[in-house]
């Protein structure tokens, strides 16, 4: 298939984060995906972007340096004028931390090493070990008390509002969390955490969305479930949907990434009238690089 590779565009301002300021509105965006489909390298690119100012290791790119994204700039403008990522403003407080309940840090770590992200631009949280280990013991018979335990230290972890949040499969609560609800989990866990940065991303595996099951109490865990894919669809300003190929595997594509808008606009006033760019690319991953173009 003899197709042009296409840049990462989230935003009418041909951006994938768009510049925040300190009065903007917190921000949700979402990533919904399945394990066929896993969302590694668009998790990399949204990082690589906010931390270095391009996502440089998408499409083939050159890995860029965190310390000199200003000088990548200027020169790159030359050769590439339609950059979508350059618009996304850098300084030494963009910072990532990342909150997984299914991977541990090694994972992401060897991940960023390999984008030389810099050590001190992200933090990772391996959620599920410290979670089963240490906090389900201690709160056995109080899923409300359990769950504001782990939300203080989590927050904490969070200094500044100048920080992306990302939560690496959430939902994973409510099977762990004995009688959990998705409202439950959303007040007292998500929106916290929220309120601490000035975008979240959530990453949510939606192969349990696919159907019912017919044991009854797991079945009660798949409907709230259900609820909290919708909660988070319904808060987010866009929702970036990686799905494989319906016609199955194929030799040039690994599958499709839909964006579309969320339940909320980006902040509109009088300076801003920035909103999501509806698209959908083909993607082709290939052992370290994916490649991003259109059908």
């Amino acid at each position: 298939m003899a197709t042009q590779r296409q840049d990462l565009v989230l935003f009418s301002d041909q951006s994938v984060i768009p510049t925040v300021t300190e009065n903007d509105p917190h921000r949700l965006f979402l990533i919904t995906s399945t394990h066929s489909s896993g969302p590694q390298w668009l998790i990399n690119a949204l990082v690589e972007t906010h931390t270095k100012g391009s996502s440089y290791s998408l499409n083939g790119n050159k890995v860029g340096n965190s310390s000199n994204s200003s000088s990548s700039n200027s020169s790159s403008s030359n050769s590439s004028s339609s950059r979508s990522t350059f618009s996304h403003s850098i300084t030494n407080l963009n910072k990532v931390t990342i909150i997984s309940f299914v991977h541990n840090e090694n994972h992401y770590l060897s991940s960023f090493q390999k984008l030389q992200i810099n050590s001190n631009q992200y933090t990772v949280i391996d959620c599920l070990t410290d979670f089963v280990q240490k906090q389900i013991p201690k709160f056995m018979n109080n899923k409300l008390a359990l769950l504001q335990s782990i939300t203080d230290q989590l927050t904490n972890d969070i200094p500044n509002n100048n920080h992306i949040v990302i939560l690496d499969q959430p939902e994973f609560l409510l099977s762990l969390v004995s009688g959990l609800t998705s409202n439950e989990l959303w007040n007292n866990f998500i929106n916290p955490i929220w309120q601490k940065c000035k975008i979240l991303m959530i990453n949510n595996n939606v192969d349990l969305f696919k159907g019912g099951i017919l044991n009854s109490t797991v079945n009660k865990t798949f409907t709230e479930f259900q609820r909290f894919i919708t909660i988070c669809h319904h808060k987010s300003t866009v929702v970036l949907n990686l799905r494989p190929l319906t016609t199955g595997h194929a030799k040039d594509v690994t599958g499709t990434l839909r964006i579309t808008r969320g339940g909320v606009d980006w902040f509109n006033n009088s300076n801003t009238t920035i909103h999501v760019v509806e698209n959908e690319y083909l993607y082709l991953t290939e052992k370290e690089n994916t490649k991003l173009f259109y059908g």
